[in-house]
């Protein structure tokens, strides 16, 4: 038997539902809901039989990604109200944190941001929710376009009566043979099943527990995945825990839980005090399992090695996955509703998450969450004066946008002063999202503590009595941007492993024994002193078990190549990315100036290890490049961004780097040809750029010529983009590249024959005309934008191919070019016939305001002081020609 497959954007393997998917998708696109305003689709099933995965696959397909201007997945949370739900659509349409309360002013916001946009909302977990609620929601989202659809998930039929869905589709059980297939999949994982045919009997046995829930098939396949032998498998068959009474629907997710380990246990209760849907960072957590000691030290064993160990033995036994709306290579994860239920019933009487103001809090917490549902002020010694002792208080913010650098506070904390002094065991504080304005000096009273969150916060220092945290491993205050300086006395704090004081402006200075510090494992990033006072690069000598990303600044402060070398860069060969920052933005130096000297010698002494993954060098003021940036050894460098070389004449010799995938190349003012010389390590007629797929060109304002490339050279180049080079007269051939953009350039630079060019972008060109389109047989999307003195796009030999054409402010376009006036000038008569004044209007495709075209896909015509007027395709071709030898075009969008 042949199974279906599909692929979730986080690599997840999803069998079965391509028929549930493409009848979904069928109804998502039928014509006969383009004339309504808000079209609801509930997908009805009972928990864990999938609803939620095919919300995903719904929302990954190419056709809705086409079909929608946007998609918003919203997961309805237990408590959502109006308003939660309006801040949770405003969120998902800006991108941004959404700090507002007021009812009105959030309903005109919503109103500002929907206006005319086709839109899928795709709302998970509805249960609840009076017809009047869905009602007034409805009638909000009824300000987008036409054709909008809401595909919403619930258990029961009611609710998808009570939301008013014109459809309600159930989503049954897959055929047997798929559940078979999963459970044989994530059980063997990569093993023979045919291998273990004693294991193969107890296996259908122990699935029949599982019935059709896929959840529980994910579970149980983990547990059994511990060990493939046959004495395990029956111990998890024959367990007394299958007899445990009341465990009811759920009791597969308890015997999992009750078969974990007991510092598993532990660790999975402590995911207790964080709300659902909350987006779990994998080292966050993991250091916070470290400060309350429940990760178990192995000898020779490093302790947060052995905690990611752990949270992927939760993820193997899904009791964590990864979050299907982020990409595989981000490392946030989520928790199923009812596993987190499991978590919050294991946990009640040492974790307490605070969410009701009216709640009452047990006496004998040791660990407790604060989770906001808006902004308030909150004094947590009153919250808290219940409880005995605390070893953990955390601040969560439970936006989709937790992680988000720009974050509002959520909440202001008064009188912390009084919860120092009363809870002096705390291990775990956080504060991060808060609005204080300080840190007590009360907080030294906490001599236990091992983990502390500040990010996001308005203190301006942080107190000296921090020398009394001589257990604190982790010290987090990235993106306080009114700190200046750490406290003196952090050479102290022998035990820290963890630094961030990261900020998007400027930097925070470092005193000087930061390099006694040689338990450091994170430090993000390292500002060079200009003083005795702070630091300087040397004391990065001695902190060689630094991992992840380093960034260095301040490295005009470093005074030669001597001091340079004594950073020891080489030896730390676990950083994966390094960043190096002179503080010169715009400073020019002639050959043999001693301080472009210097910069030329400090570069070459910081030479970091071959085993780097990432490098940026930023505002480098040497004219040459040093001979380690060519070498070949450096095998594992994948990325490399260069950034304000104003003193360089020819770029570094890069070519032979074997695995460099992703370069950007920005401000080498005196650079006028785009030519990378050969290496000294390059092997005769060894290709150049072997592995290079995306190349970024930006802010080159004497560059004028790229030389033809020697064929066999950027083999596997996809991606180009091209950025305020005005001058660039030309771009090579490049057989593999599939998508352009080319941006402020003043005159379009020659297009050569580009075979595999699948998208191209035009923006910001000062071009009458166009010549486009003949070298470019594969061309799928065309968009040009923003070319103030575009008159015409002339000579257009449209490939069969093209699927999509989107002109954006154009004001001086006249047309498309002679033929198309004539080819097509029956459909403008339609539009004139629609509220068009008159024909100069017409051929310039403006719409004056009285005109309100019929909605549906996808002519869009603009004017700038007007909304977004649509037009549907299928109306104009029942009047004219319009398209009609381009078949496969699905958008053709004119904003002008």
């Amino acid at each position: 038997m042949s199974f279906e497959v599909s692929l979730l954007c986080d690599g997840s393997l999803i069998y079965g539902r391509n028929t549930e998917k493409r009848h979904l998708i069928k109804l998502l696109l039928s014509h006969d809901y383009n004339s309504q305003f808000i079209t609801v689709i509930c997908i009805v099933g009972p928990n864990g039989i999938g609803k939620t995965t095919m919300l995903h696959l719904i929302n990954n397909d190419k056709r809705v990604f086409d079909a929608f201007e946007r998609r918003l997945f919203i997961r309805i949370s237990e408590n959502c109200d109006q308003k939660r739900l309006m801040k949770d659509i405003i969120e998902s349409l800006t991108s941004s944190p959404c700090d507002i309360t007021e009812p009105e002013t959030l309903e005109g916001i919503l109103k500002d941001e929907l206006i005319n946009k086709k839109i899928l909302f795709l709302l998970d977990a509805v249960e609840r929710g009076k017809k009047i609620f869905w009602n007034n929601i409805w009638m909000l989202l009824s300000g987008a376009a036409k054709g909008s659809v809401v595909l919403a998930t619930a258990q029961r039929n009611e609710v998808a009566n009570v939301m008013g869905a014109i459809h309600c589709y159930q989503l049954k059980c897959l055929p047997d043979a798929y559940y078979q297939k999963i459970f044989r999949a994530k059980t063997f994982s990569g093993h023979d099943p045919n291998a273990y045919p004693a294991l193969e009997m107890i296996g259908e046995n122990l699935l029949g527990k599982c019935a059709t829930n896929i959840l529980h098939i994910k579970m149980l396949s983990g547990l059994l995945n511990c060990s493939l032998v046959e004495r395990w498998w029956r111990d998890v068959s024959e367990s007394d825990f299958w007899d445990m009474e009341k465990l009811g629907r759920e009791e597969v997710l308890r015997v999992c839980f009750e078969f974990l380990p007991a510092h598993l246990k532990r660790c999975f209760a402590y995911c207790s005090l964080f709300p659902k849907e909350y987006i779990f960072l994998k080292h966050q957590l993991v250091r916070l399992w470290m400060s309350q000691g429940l990760i178990e030290p192995v000898v020779g064993g490093d302790l947060e090695d052995i905690g990611m160990q752990y949270f992927d033995e939760l993820c193997r036994r899904s009791f964590l996955e990864h979050s299907p709306l982020h990409d595989a290579k981000e490392e946030k994860f989520v928790m199923h509703e009812l596993i987190h239920d499991m978590a919050q019933n294991t946990s009640m009487k040492e974790c307490f998450r605070f969410e009701d103001p009216l709640q009452g809090i047990p006496e004998m917490i040791s660990h407790f969450s604060l989770v906001p549902l808006e902004y308030q002020i909150i004094s947590p010694y009153t919250i808290t004066k219940n409880a005995k002792d605390l070893l953990s208080f955390l601040v969560i913010n439970r936006s989709a946008f937790q992680h988000n650098s720009i974050l509002s506070p959520i909440v202001n904390l008064v009188e912390l002063d009084d919860l120092f002094v009363k809870f002096r065991s705390i291990k775990t504080l956080d504060l991060s999202n808060t609005g204080i304005r300080e840190l007590p000096n009360s907080v030294g009273l906490l001599r236990s503590l091992e983990y502390l969150g500040l990010n996001k916060t308005k203190i301006k220092n942080i107190p000296l009595e921090i020398r009394n945290l001589i257990y604190l491993q982790t010290l987090e205050a990235k993106g306080c941007n009114n700190l200046v300086e750490l406290p003196e006395c952090m050479s102290e704090m022998i035990n820290l492993c963890h630094l961030d004081v990261t900020k998007k402006k400027g930097f925070v200075g470092m005193p000087v024994g930061i390099g006694k510090l040689t338990k450091l494992q994170s430090l993000a990033t390292f500002n060079v002193g200009s003083d005795e006072m702070h630091c300087g690069i040397e004391e990065l000598n001695y902190l060689n078990s630094l991992k992840g990303s380093l960034w260095i600044s301040g490295i005009e402060n470093v005074k030669g190549s001597l001091d340079a070398k004594k950073a020891n860069l080489m030896g730390k060969g676990y950083l994966e990315t390094l960043s190096l920052q002179w503080g010169c933005e715009n400073t020019t130096y002639e050959e043999g100036d001693e301080d472009a000297e210097t910069a030329t010698q400090v570069l070459k002494s910081l030479q970091p290890s071959d085993t780097l993954r990432g490098l940026i060098i930023r505002n480098y003021v040497g004219y040459q490049f040093p001979f380690w940036m060519e070498d070949r050894s450096f095998s594992k460098l994948v990325s490399i961004v260069l950034d304000n070389f104003l003193n360089c004449s020819v770029f570094p010799p890069l070519g032979s780097l074997p695995s460099l995938r992703n370069l950007s190349i920005h401000k080498f003012y005196g650079i006028e040809e785009m030519e990378f010389p050969d290496s000294n390590s390059i092997i005769e007629n060894e290709n150049k750029f072997p592995s290079l797929e995306q190349l970024k060109i930006w802010e080159m304002y004497e560059l004028k010529e790229w030389p033809e490339i020697r064929s066999g050279d950027f083999p596997r180049l996809n991606s180009l983009s091209i950025n305020n080079c005005p001058l660039l007269r030309n771009i090579p051939l490049f057989c593999s590249l599939v998508e352009m953009s080319i941006t402020n350039c003043i005159k379009l630079p020659e297009i050569p024959y580009l075979p595999s060019l699948e998208s191209l972008k035009l923006h910001g060109l000062n071009n009458t005309s166009l010549n486009l389109l003949k070298n470019l047989p594969l061309l799928r999307k065309l968009e040009i934008g923003h070319c103030s003195e575009l008159l015409f796009v002339n000579n257009l030999s449209w490939p069969s191919s093209l699927k999509k054409i989107r002109l954006i402010q154009c004001p001086k376009l006249d047309c498309l070019s002679d033929s198309f006036k004539k080819e097509y000038y029956s459909c403008f008569s339609v539009l004139h016939k629609m509220g068009f004044r008159e024909e100069e209007d017409i051929l310039h495709l403006m719409v004056p305001r009285k005109a309100y075209g019929e909605s549906a896909e996808r002519l869009h015509i603009m004017k700038k002081e007007d909304y977004i007027k649509y037009v549907p395709i299928n109306f104009l071709v029942k009047f004219g020609k319009i398209l009609s030898d381009f078949p496969r075009i699905t958008i053709f969008a004119f904003d002008i």
